[in-house]
């Protein structure tokens, strides 16, 4: 499930009680030892060396697109192969947990994005509402008219520091409604397609918001 080379995204608390994300490469797996190099914190772009012992949620995305997550702990360091690495205790298969895709770190977000139809349709831009793993909220124009289960190409910006990431994304309509309260109308999309990478920067931004959201809520 978990293979060499692959991207995870590790979700700890520092010293100071600071939710703390950082990414980092499957290196090596030997029975429940799971070896990475040093993670670096998405903020800072910085090296992170984090504790034995400190418990951790680790996220990935399987072979089979899928997204998971477990708990775990971290071991401790060495160096393997001439190469510094941070251990990590690998549990079982069965206690790892499947995120359902469409309710996958689902977070309130305005985030740029180009539509392009399938077929006939014109190419238009709009904003999110809302975006997770699995699928989004779009808002768009009254006079927009789309059924489910019209497919549509994405082009969504994510913001990265000073700069954005672009990722393309296949995605199916779900439906359109207005809402009472803004008088806006939204489409809700679902997220057929994508490729691994575009699928891990989409996910490690979702993730980030949400820590940014607890950050918030801890301070309140």
């Amino acid at each position: 499930m978990l293979s060499l080379g692959n991207t995870i995204t590790i979700e700890f608390e520092n010293e100071i009680q600071e939710y703390v994300l950082a990414k980092s490469k499957v290196l090596s797996i030997e029975g429940n030892v799971l070896r990475v190099h040093y993670p670096v914190v998405e903020e800072t772009g910085r090296t992170v060396i984090i504790p034995t012992n400190t418990m951790a949620t680790v996220h990935f995305i399987s072979e089979q697109q899928a997204p998971y997550k477990f708990t775990s702990v971290i071991q401790g360091r060495e160096i393997y192969q001439d190469i510094p690495v941070l251990n990590i205790y690998l549990p079982e298969e069965d206690q790892m947990t499947k995120v359902q895709r469409r309710q996958f770190f689902r977070v309130n977000t305005t985030i740029p994005v180009t539509v392009r139809p399938y077929g006939s349709g014109s190419m238009f831009k709009t904003y999110t509402a809302n975006i997770s793993a699995g699928g989004a909220a779009l808002i768009i124009d009254e006079t927009q008219k789309h059924e489910p289960e019209d497919d549509l190409n994405l082009s969504i910006h994510l913001p990265n520091g000073h700069d954005e990431d672009v990722i393309a994304v296949h995605a199916q309509v779900k439906r359109t409604y207005i809402d009472p309260r803004t008088n806006k109308q939204f489409m809700t999309v679902e997220f057929i397609k994508m490729n691994e990478h575009d699928e891990q920067t989409l996910v490690h931004y979702c993730i980030k918001l949400q820590l940014t959201e607890r950050r918030k809520l801890k301070a309140d």
